[in-house]
């Protein structure tokens, strides 16, 4: 049986943990919201003889939880669903014109870490950090029926994020526009991958833009 002295422990471990969570809640040093957008990413990477990698326009969505570290200074999350893509576009042989192509969709599940830095009069924003994604699946679409070729990605990847953003305050919620660019860091190729099978080389990352609208609200009651 507990005894009683754990019993308390237990207790005053949940009431801190509580109070860790009310307190920042009460002075309004957190956020919460969600987002959605396009994501407008290609390949970097040396491409095949007779192959050139073209954006694809894909689709993102999210949640978001921010939390005040220092004045105007924001820690965020921002675990979210994103597909990225890349039209694959070559040149049959003994052509010149690069006139066929395949579409290659990734779906991820990322969770960047972004610090966010809010200007003076608080309506517009720049952040940055790293963003560490999860291969859910990868498509390669074109002639014939679509091949699943998640084997030819690792299962990880990780990006750095620059943004630039503004919120629009309707009411106690603020509408938010951010404009943001995403470069991965490391090779996203399998090293088992065969580089002749699909048109991709043994080196590829990921390198876009991608255009975000959500919204912000803020809990608690001392927001300035």
């Amino acid at each position: 049986m507990e005894t009683v002295a754990l019993k308390t422990r237990r207790s005053l471990l949940a009431a801190l943990l509580l109070a860790a969570f009310i307190v920042p809640t009460a002075h309004s040093q957190v956020n919460l919201g969600a987002f959605g957008g396009v994501d407008l990413t290609d390949l970097s990477g040396d491409a095949p003889s007779n192959t050139k990698y073209l954006s694809e326009t894909g689709f993102a969505v999210g949640a978001v939880g921010e939390y005040r570290i220092a004045e105007d200074v924001w820690l965020t999350l921002q675990p979210t669903w994103i597909q990225k893509g890349t039209r694959i576009a070559f040149a049959e042989s003994g052509q010149e014109e690069l006139n066929d192509s395949l579409v290659l969709n990734a779906n991820y599940l990322t969770v960047p870490v972004l610090v966010k830095i809010v200007s003076g009069n608080n309506k517009t924003y720049v952040s940055g950090g790293l963003d560490l994604g999860f291969l859910l699946n990868a498509t390669l679409s074109g002639p014939g029926v679509p091949a699943d070729v998640s084997y030819v990605f690792k299962p990880t990847d990780l990006s750095a994020n620059f943004a630039l953003g503004i919120m629009l305050p309707v009411g106690r919620p603020r509408v938010t526009i951010e404009v943001r660019y995403s470069q991965s860091l490391l090779n996203a190729a399998h090293p088992d991958q065969d580089p002749e099978v699909y048109s991709l080389p043994p080196r590829f990352r990921w390198a876009g833009m991608q255009l975000f609208a959500g919204f912000l609200y803020p809990l608690g009651g001392g927001e300035r």
